[in-house]
């Protein structure tokens, strides 16, 4: 008796279409769809964005730009928009992370679309992003307090050359013409 049960147990590891085993576990982090819906709703009430209509799926990596944690589309005729977020099974940093970490891209992505009503330039779309992520920072200290981890690097300050206006400086960061 005792040999079948090891059998049967060695039988469904081994099994076609089963997870190999390995001596290495490494704990995924639980993070739910509905939990995710749940941040989505909580920080577009906090941003006063009621009046859009917001859908949020959670992907895979190949459904996001590359080295991206989260996309944000949006129609501001029809006031929808829709957010995606990395999967946790795509993340490489600890379980215990994941989570705050998903949170952190909502709150990104809904910045994103509180700043839609402003104009757009799409040669400065790197301050947009510093803005937005030092932004989602206080928010998310605000929020979870002194412990939360930041994630906006320190802004570098346009400076001019001698003889070139402040406003042809920071094209110039940016890698745009004069």
């Amino acid at each position: 008796m005792w040999l079948a049960v090891v059998l049967v147990a060695l039988g469904a590891c081994l099994a076609p279409g089963a997870a190999p085993v390995t001596g290495e576990t490494k704990p995924k982090a639980m993070v739910s769809e509905a939990q995710v819906v749940g941040w989505v709703q909580s920080w577009q009430k906090r941003l006063r964005l009621d009046d859009w209509k917001i859908d949020t799926r959670v992907v895979r990596t190949s459904e996001l730009k590359p080295d991206t944690l989260g996309h944000l589309k949006w129609n501001s005729v029809s006031h929808t928009a829709t957010i995606k977020v990395l999967n946790p099974a795509d993340y490489d940093i600890p379980a215990a992370d994941v989570a705050e970490d998903i949170e952190y891209t909502v709150v990104h992505e809904l910045i994103h679309l509180q700043l839609s009503a402003l104009p757009r330039d799409l040669n400065r779309k790197d301050i947009e992003e510093q803005v937005v992520n030092r932004l989602a920072d206080a928010l998310m200290r605000f929020e979870r307090g002194e412990s939360f981890r930041a994630r906006s690097q320190p802004v570098t300050p346009y400076r001019a050359k001698p003889g070139e206006s402040a406003r042809n400086a920071g094209r110039r960061e940016a890698g745009a013409g004069p």
